[in-house]
């Protein structure tokens, strides 16, 4: 049977570029050859693509320095002519919110991960957390806070925080991933300015009141018909899991696989994870965020990610690892739910 060439997707013009190189190449490293062929197409940050012709050896900072540019059209051609399956590995907005997929499906190319109108919803926090709070999820409480809003009388967003949540509290952008433009905020004359610093990545913010909790996270993989993988937690020394946490080579953050909670915490966080990835039309995959209380052992759904992330720190990988799926077969497994969605 002839292989299937494969385009691996990575770079792009979100604050996530170096993470999205960094899951590229292990994803480039651990492909099966004997089913594959790979083109490596990488954006800069400016969203300019290039064929770059040996990312493995290649340092992150001189990617493109060594690659071919690309023109917009060229990039259509190679994709229709050549491609069977484009894997996007692009995270942040641009490359997991519903604008890449968008552009995959007028050219017509079968990608890896959820379709368009899924991407958008789960990147956008505030709007997931709408939709699941419309169906039964329970969450930590929260307030929206849109951009042009806050500029225009930031006193009372303040005060509406005051009296709605319990500090410590943590300001989040909406629209971006591995923890960038997070600010936890130990009290109210702090949060003026972590709500500035959120804006500066997205034109809205979520707000949401701490929890002494266990961050835990379940693996969902599949199109129609989901299968949740293993449980694991995230044990950081950091206040919390941070950027520097998540990818730092010196990372004092454990990544406990699987996860050692009661049996009824596991099955609820499994069926829950499910439920929320079906609710939101998510194919392909996602790793779904899990807060549990210390004390309680109250489950409260945190959020989805439809591009997890890949590199050999990442957690769903080895969540899916513990469910019996290497890496390699999960790679596989993943293009596979690609072509078939698209048959």
């Amino acid at each position: 049977m002839a292989k299937k060439k494969i385009a691996i997707f990575f770079g792009g013009s979100s604050e996530e570029h170096d993470v999205s190189i960094m899951s590229a190449k292990s994803i480039l490293t651990h492909i099966d050859r004997n089913l594959f062929e790979v083109v490596m197409i990488g954006f800069n940050r400016s969203n300019v693509p290039y064929h770059v012709e040996d990312l493995a050896s290649t340092e992150s900072a001189v990617v493109f320095e060594k690659a071919n540019k690309m023109s917009t059209s060229s990039l259509v051609e190679k994709l229709q002519s050549e491609v069977d399956v484009v894997f996007p590995i692009i995270h942040g907005p641009g490359g997991e919110d519903g604008q890449l997929q968008g552009f995959l499906k007028v050219v017509g190319v079968p990608f890896v991960g959820a379709d368009v109108t899924a991407s958008g919803i789960c990147m956008d926090k505030r709007l997931a957390k709408e939709i699941l709070r419309m169906n039964g999820f329970k969450q930590a409480p929260y307030v929206s806070v849109l951009g042009h809003l806050f500029r225009e009388n930031p006193q009372k967003i303040v005060d509406e925080t005051i009296r709605t949540l319990k500090y410590p509290v943590f300001v989040k952008p909406s629209n971006l991933g591995s923890s960038i433009g997070i600010t936890k905020v130990g009290d109210p004359s702090q949060l003026e300015a972590a709500i500035n610093t959120a804006l500066a990545y997205d034109r809205s913010v979520v707000i949401e009141e701490g929890i002494n909790a266990r961050e835990l996270e379940c693996g969902v993989l599949g199109n129609e018909h989901p299968v949740a993988m293993s449980v694991g937690e995230i044990v950081s020394s950091h206040d919390f899991y941070d950027y520097e946490a998540k990818y730092s080579d010196n990372c004092p953050s454990e990544l406990m696989v699987p996860a050692v909670a009661d049996a009824a915490v596991i099955e609820t966080i499994r069926t829950e994870a499910v439920r929320a990835y079906q609710l939101l039309g998510v194919e392909g995959m996602a790793r779904v965020d899990f807060f549990v209380d210390k004390l309680t052992d109250e489950v409260y759904i945190n959020e989805l990610n439809t591009l997890p992330g890949f590199t050999k720190f990442s957690m769903y990988p080895l969540l899916c690892a513990a469910s019996g799926l290497g890496y390699s077969d999960l790679i596989t497994e993943l293009i596979t739910l690609a072509l078939r969605r698209n048959s």
